[in-house]
């Protein structure tokens, strides 16, 4: 690192003050960003449409193509994102400009996503009321800037394995969506019901229980059980309910009916229900995917929080294939389930290696 110039990033950068008012907006259509639309991990975005500026309320920061965009505000914080295009975005999303005689934005970009500065920026958050980084402290952060042609190796590098990275997200979406794919293939689409099988109302084939109260500080933090409400695991606790898996559906809130498979040894708390029996006509993997495909969420109460009971869901009517055609489904699941689990551990150790990279780039080791 003997070339490579200490600064601080006031010293490479600077913060875009550029507004757009509401009286500015009228019928103009602008590519808008807020920090939910922006991956928390990658940098990459949720979203990628225009929105009309009668929707816009408030001052927003204006961007250009090559600025970073770096998320200030808690949950949101460091969010980071090199803009690819024009735009506007939240006043809570900061905009920085590289001195391009001085260093790449690439190169700032990947050492804003460093783990080391991450950590540093998180511990200066400062603010009760909605906690954020102060932009004189994210300006005071010491940057190494090596050579040009230093800058450009280091940014291929990190290019590349940000590049496995997501190639290895994109075909693990398509590995996701062969179950639902499986389903209409064996069984066709349960709402038209093409192949004529039998249909069963749900309170024929099973019954559901609402799960035990479990607040998050009466957890084990210690505890190696999975705990399961609305939206998965919530928690690990010592104790448990199933000594088996179970199937689970949201209750209560924005996850309600959402349809999970527990693991063994685990708990359910009172913000999901359980199917506590059911007919032996039914194999577990079938009914967890019988019930996604129901969208139970939509019969839940419409008050201020929507609510499932059984009573609601009840009604509701599934197909009831035969066995046979139950276990052939279950066999190919189970496939893709073992291709799911190769492809999360590829996932890991590529986002071990891009991690790797990231922490010795920044310590002048790559």
């Amino acid at each position: 690192m003997s070339r490579w110039l200490s600064k601080t990033l006031r010293e490479v950068v600077s913060i875009s003050k550029e507004r757009l008012e509401p009286s500015d907006y009228a019928d103009k259509e602008f590519f808008y960003l807020g920090l939910e639309d922006i991956e928390s991990h990658r940098g990459g975005l949720l979203k990628n449409t225009l929105t009309r500026g009668r929707d816009i309320l408030s001052t927003k920061n204006i961007f250009h193509a090559g600025q970073i965009l770096y998320g200030k505000l808690r949950p949101y914080l460091n969010k980071v994102h090199l803009a690819q295009r024009d735009g506007i975005c939240s006043t809570d999303i900061c905009v920085l400009v590289c001195k391009r005689e001085t260093v790449l934005p690439e190169y700032v970009t990947y050492y804003l996503r460093s783990p080391a500065v991450a950590r540093r920026l998180t511990g200066l958050v400062g603010g009760a009321h909605l906690p954020r980084v102060n932009e004189r402290d994210l300006l005071g952060l010491p940057i190494e800037i090596p050579p040009f042609s230093e800058q450009e190796r280091i940014v291929w590098i990190l290019n590349e394995s940000d590049q496995l990275r997501r190639l290895r997200v994109e075909a693990d979406s398509h590995t996701t969506a062969l179950t639902p794919a499986l389903f209409q293939e064996i069984f066709g689409d349960p709402a038209t019901n093409p192949k004529s099988l039998r249909k069963e109302k749900l309170g024929n084939v099973l019954r559901v229980r609402s799960g035990n109260f479990l607040p998050a500080n009466a957890m084990d933090q210690n505890g190696s059980r999975p705990v399961y409400g609305g939206n998965g695991i919530s928690g690990y606790h010592s104790s448990y309910m199933f000594e088996n898996p179970v199937i689970v559906i949201g209750r209560v809130g924005f996850y309600c009916g959402v349809v999970h498979y527990t693991e063994p040894k685990s708990w359910v708390t009172d913000n999901a229900l359980y199917v506590a029996e059911k007919t032996e006509e039914l194999e577990d993997a079938y009914l967890t995917s019988a019930l996604r495909f129901a969208n139970l969420h939509q019969y839940s109460g419409q008050a201020a929080q929507p609510l499932i009971s059984a009573g609601r869901i009840y009604p509701v009517e599934i197909l009831v294939p035969p066995l046979s055609l139950q276990r052939e489904y279950v066999r190919r699941v189970t496939e893709v389930g073992a291709l799911e689990m190769e492809q999360r551990v590829s996932r890991g150790r590529l986002e071990d290696l891009f991690q790797s990279l990231l922490y010795r780039t920044f310590q002048g080791e790559l």
